[in-house]
């Protein structure tokens, strides 16, 4: 078994997570817990993590919860406005990475996020806002967001100023770990065009074939295509056994669109993070274990490490079998506030089947 990327998690200051800490990590993990208590967050701050200093990560982040519109026009800017332009008009709203928010653009925090492995400095990102004056004639306030890991230091000038999105300067480069994140309804489209294109023509093409023939056995093939001869986008079709033509992924159900999407995010994730929101949705609970089984067997095979979240009581337990019955250790992370504080629990694969033999509540 190869070794994991993080075999703990502190993460301190990051949105709604004042201070969490989960003190051992499995290949795969799984994140429990009612509403708002902060699962989600916990994907964002590995993210973060994964690739420090990048602006475009950031916009993303951020877009995903209505907390920056980049599609808005902005006073000052022609329509079509480049992505940069947008920016120096509204800069990046970067207080919604901190807890509390602190709603003032300039203002200054003394809290400082960290995110990285419990107790180690050295694989520990640390995050924090500051006003610093440029060299330029006018000698004028910029307002910043910087990044230390280690002994390398990198920061973003919220200003939007050149080279905002030239990120092939960051100092922390050398940092970055392939990172792969399904939301709750699955990957972006114009990101299944681009990982596909990555693994076309590959051995790897076929793992995403079996996984969507777990759910219908009849699938020959995956690939993307056109709808027809004027689309601008391919989605992900398949053909059939006794079929002549290809047919729309989609419109064989929504389960077998979600396969398609965590096995293209497995096999790009390779040597990192696959990260997954809401992994039960469009799944239903009778396929759950054979889903789990495939995500700990390309975790496995292709040395990545998973973090997933949930609501459903079904899929732990067939998160459970499915560790149970794996070489590799499954973790289930339970999240839960009371009276304002975050309370985490773990439990190992022994400690998660005697919780649901017992039909004991672990979502918090």
């Amino acid at each position: 078994m190869s070794k994991l990327i993080l075999d703990s998690l502190e993460i301190r200051n990051f949105r709604g997570l004042k201070e969490m800490k989960i003190e051992k990590l499995g290949r795969v993990n799984l994140i429990v817990g009612k509403n708002n208590v902060g699962k989600t967050s916990v994907l964002e701050a590995l993210r973060v993590y994964s690739k420090p200093a990048s602006p475009k990560l950031l916009l993303e982040i951020f877009s995903r919860r209505d907390e920056f519109d980049k599609n808005s026009p902005t006073a000052g800017v022609r329509s079509p406005a480049t992505l940069s332009d947008i920016l120096r008009q509204k800069p990046l709203p970067v207080q919604y990475l901190f807890t509390g928010r602190h709603p003032n653009e300039g203002e200054c925090s003394e809290d400082v996020i960290s995110i990285g492995t419990s107790g180690v400095s050295e694989k520990t990102l640390y995050i924090s806002r500051s006003n610093f004056f440029t060299d330029d004639k006018n000698n004028r306030e910029r307002h910043a967001l910087w990044f230390k890991l280690g002994s390398k230091i990198d920061s973003i000038d919220l200003a939007g100023i050149s080279n905002y999105f030239n990120e092939s300067i960051i100092f922390l480069d050398h940092h970055r770990i392939p990172c792969i994140f399904s939301g709750a309804g699955g990957l972006d489209p114009h990101d299944v065009e681009y990982y596909w294109d990555k693994i076309a023509l590959t051995h790897f093409e076929e793992y995403v074939s079996d996984a969507v023939r777990l759910v219908a056995p009849e699938i020959v093939k995956v690939g993307l295509k056109g709808i027809d001869e004027n689309s601008m986008l391919r989605v992900p079709f398949a053909s059939i056994q006794d079929t002549d033509f290809p047919v729309p992924l989609k419109s064989l159900g929504d389960g077998l669109n979600r396969l398609f999407s965590i096995s293209l995010g497995l096999v790009n994730a390779r040597e990192g993070l696959f990260l997954i929101d809401e992994v039960e949705n469009g799944i239903h609970h009778s396929v759950m274990p054979d889903t789990w089984k495939l995500i700990f067997t390309l975790a496995s095979k292709l040395n990545v490490q998973v973090f997933a979240t949930t609501h459903s009581y079904e899929c732990i337990a067939a998160f459970q079998e499915a560790a149970k019955e794996s070489e590799e250790e499954g973790i289930l992370i339970g999240l839960a506030r009371k009276k304002g504080r975050l309370f985490v629990g773990e439990y190992s694969e022994t400690e998660l089947g005697i919780a649901v033999e017992g039909n004991i509540e672990v979502r918090g």
